[in-house]
């Protein structure tokens, strides 16, 4: 008699749960529906907002879901025995169904957004999760007990055989592929494409941006490495201008500059947003033996300064040199990586949009004291010291590499001057740090990194170009504190180019 009313209870439980599982395949339905119907195709015909396959898309699922729902709410019996008699008629059907919603939802989850620009859109995304994660759940509920047996025994082989296979193509990759640059801490993702559109002054209205098989910002790498010249930039956001055409960051003028003089000059822009000197020693120590560049330019400062300024930052680490979840498998698997890039090559020709990027400056005149600076700055730069440290574990790095390194100072709009002296700094590209800094104390103490990094390399032997005194401190090289407008990486890449082929440090014809 127990056993009977457990049955019989269960047999409730089971009911109740698949009920709730069909509403929700419906709402999660409804969800879709509801973000096609208020988005707008990019060539209406009808309505003057829809195209026609959308607009046919949308009355499809809007007559399938009311008539399901109908018949849902007056007949939940009849329907959820049809769908019962239709698993058992069906043979592996069940499987099969199980199958491929897992293997679309592999698929959504690899491809993203970059199958259809619906998936951006939160209540779609999450319609669909639910609507798949309903549907998979429903199947073996509606069930009898034999058939369920059955099917977790085929549904469990199925996994196993196909973990097994993802393991043994785990391992192929890894005897098979060179040894990869990826590390969870540098962000280098190959064949990126972007679509910038800017409203800031100093950057054109829309730009592009992309990376190269290897990551780097630049043209791909020559087929004959041996026989050019190769330069790799590293860096921080300056380095990478993130919000520059391909064409007008500073790395790629100072390629075409150097071509006038050596048409087998190659440079990749290795420039990483937000990076201090500790993102710098990873990749050196990761990309560069690897890559065997014949030198390395390190534009470097601005966010060790930052270190300082924001002392909860020096002690838990950057956020953009922390590595996430994502950033730690995809540097462990061979697997990810091929489908990673299969990806972008295969779906993501179509440019992603971002728009107005940029911030800035808000020349603001302090409103409050600022706070009194000591007479020897480097009290108040606790960074300093690692960043002395730093410097040096970069240029022996690059010593046992066999690669030839230069270093370049930071280059800043403001100035220690009467004017900056009355304005506030706003270091934002750290946030607000809750002190009041004047821009030119920000000055003064980014020229304390400046001037260390040029004795270091005094004493290390080591050439050092100082580009923020040759590039000064005009408004129009800048879009913000820091960052370079079009006219600013140009001038960047004047000065640095003149320099290297004056000191003789660039292979020439």
């Amino acid at each position: 008699m127990i056993i009977t009313d457990n049955g019989m209870y269960m047999n409730r439980l089971r009911i109740k749960f698949s009920d709730i599982l069909l509403v929700l395949v419906h709402i999660a339905t409804a969800c879709m529906l509801f973000t096609l119907v208020i988005s707008r195709s990019s060539h209406p015909v009808v309505l003057d907002r829809y195209s026609a396959s959308l607009a046919a898309a949308i009355v499809f699922i809007f007559v399938l879901l009311l008539v399901s729902g109908f018949i849902l709410g007056l007949k939940r019996k009849a329907y959820r025995q049809f769908l019962t008699t239709l698993i058992l008629r069906f043979g592996v059907f069940p499987e099969l169904m199980v199958i491929f919603i897992c293997l679309a939802a592999m698929f959504l989850l690899i491809v993203g957004t970059a199958l259809t620009p619906l998936l951006r859109e939160p209540l779609f995304a999450l319609g669909l999760s639910l609507l798949l994660a309903s549907v998979a759940l429903i199947i073996p509920v509606l069930m009898s007990t034999e058939r369920r047996k059955a099917f977790a025994g085929r549904m469990g082989g199925f996994f196993i055989g196909l973990l097994v296979s993802l393991i043994a193509a785990e391992l192929f990759l890894h005897i098979v592929l060179p040894s990869s640059i990826y590390h969870p801490s540098l962000d280098l993702r190959p064949n990126l494409k972007f679509e910038i559109l800017n409203n800031v002054p100093g950057v054109a209205n829309t730009g592009y941006h992309s990376t190269n098989s290897i990551g780097l910002r630049g043209e791909e790498p020559p087929e004959e490495w041996d026989e050019y010249f190769t330069i790799i930039t590293v860096g921080g956001s300056t380095t990478h201008c993130f919000y520059l055409d391909d064409q007008k960051t500073w790395p790629y003028h100072l390629q075409e500059n150097l071509r006038a003089w050596n048409d087998r000059i190659w440079v990749g822009n290795g420039g990483l947003i937000g990076h201090t000197t500790r993102g710098h020693i990873i990749f050196m120590r990761e990309v560069i033996p690897q890559l065997n560049p014949d030198m390395v330019i390190v534009l470097c400062g601005i966010n060790d300064l930052g270190l300082s300024l924001k002392p909860n930052i020096s002690r838990e680490g950057v956020p953009w040199e922390q590595a996430s979840i994502g950033d730690r498998m995809l540097a462990s698997s061979r697997l990810i990586q091929v489908l990673s890039r299969w990806k972008r090559i295969l779906f993501e020709d179509a440019i992603v949009i971002t728009e107005n990027l940029p911030r800035s400056y808000s020349y603001t005149t302090l409103d409050s004291p600022e706070i009194p600076l000591p007479p020897d700055l480097r009290t108040i730069l606790p960074s300093l010291p690692e960043y002395e440290s730093n410097i040096r574990t970069i240029i022996h790095q690059a010593r046992e590499a066999d690669v030839r390194i230069v270093f370049l100072t930071q280059p800043l709009m403001f100035e220690d001057n009467e004017y900056w002296r009355g304005m506030w700094g706003k270091p934002h590209w750290f946030g607000a740090s809750g002190m009041v800094y004047s821009a030119s104390a920000l000055w003064r103490m980014l020229d304390m990194f400046n001037t260390e990094l040029k004795q270091i390399c005094r004493d290390e032997g080591v050439p050092c170009f100082d580009l923020a005194a040759a590039l000064g401190h005009d408004n129009v090289f800048f879009v913000d504190e820091m960052h370079f407008s079009e006219a600013g990486a140009a001038e960047v890449s004047n000065l640095v180019s003149e320099f290297l082929i004056e000191q003789n440090i660039v292979q020439t014809k």
